[in-house]
């Protein structure tokens, strides 16, 4: 599942980048990372419907959504995707997640006795071979039994994990960004059209559509094959260096994901390492995403 908090951030930031060649470099060019101890993240609202036969059907705000049965079988839940679930033991799921082949998150879903709410512990690797594990907690919205219903995420724990983008602009004014974790990328200009995100990972029809609010404020839109999937604003702060995202689904703006991201200066030389561990993993894509 594409983590859209990160790829958002990367988006909005671009969208007040002057155009004239010789203008000042942008305040909003250069290596981010999300600072977790400041941030609440939040993922999407989530739903199981009962199609019978055993059959199921997942959504994510509306957006994204795939059939499956919980037979340990894989089933097809996108492009190059697969999910496979399986039953442990009354009120215990464990789902596992495929891309191109490949085992990319394992998740263990644990119902509560009364059946109103979900924990759930995810560990996987991103997509730059990083490992990374969630722990999350849901309750059930309106009725269900089971894993059927609706279900709302009160409270999620990345443990740190490597997040982060790298930002730059050419003497043109066209952006060029990268997500290092997702290894994903949007280049361009931001004029409130819509603008897909590039990346073997990147979900097909994924797009964002930005619109300045004020000087440091800026509001969004993000897309899957025409449709909000969700909506947010970014404030950017007076020195430059920090800045608060704030996203929700559609129609539910009390349920808000906050997101804080830092300016990081990276060494000079350049840094090679790859390892989550050392501060400066994150510089080691600085190249890569040069213009």
């Amino acid at each position: 599942m594409l983590r859209l908090g990160s790829l958002i951030v990367a988006v909005l930031l671009a969208a007040c980048q002057p155009a004239a060649s010789k203008a000042p470099k942008s305040p909003f060019v250069g290596v981010w990372k999300v600072d977790p101890a400041k941030s609440q993240q939040r993922t999407e609202p989530l739903r199981y419907e009962d199609l019978g036969g055993g059959r199921m059907r997942f959504s994510a705000a509306g957006a994204s959504s795939y059939e499956f049965a919980v037979d340990g079988q894989e089933h097809r839940s996108g492009e190059k995707r697969t999910v496979a679930w399986t039953l442990l033991a009354p009120g215990q799921w464990q789902a596992t997640k495929r891309f191109d082949g490949k085992i990319v998150e394992t998740a263990r879903w644990t119902m509560s006795p009364d059946g109103q709410s979900l924990n759930v512990v995810a560990n996987g690797t991103l997509p730059n071979g990083m490992s990374y594990r969630h722990d999350a907690h849901f309750v059930r919205e309106g009725q269900g039994d089971g894993l059927t219903g609706s279900w709302r995420n009160t409270d999620m724990n990345t443990n740190d994990m490597p997040d982060g983008y790298v930002l730059e602009e050419d003497a043109s004014g066209v952006v060029r960004w990268a997500i290092p974790t997702d290894n994903q990328t949007i280049t361009g200009r931001f004029d409130g059209s819509d603008m897909p995100v590039m990346g073997a990972t990147a979900p097909p029809g994924t797009t964002l559509s930005v619109r300045r609010v004020s000087d440091r404020k800026l509001a969004y839109e993000m897309k899957t094959n025409g449709k909000i999937g969700q909506l947010g604003t970014v404030t950017i702060s007076e020195d430059g260096h920090t800045f608060t995202e704030e996203s929700w689904p559609p129609g539910k703006e009390d349920q808000k994901s906050i997101m804080v991201l830092v300016r990081h200066e990276c060494p000079p030389g350049g840094v090679s390492t790859t390892d989550k561990n050392d501060p400066n993993w994150i510089c080691a894509a600085r190249s890569k995403a040069s213009p």
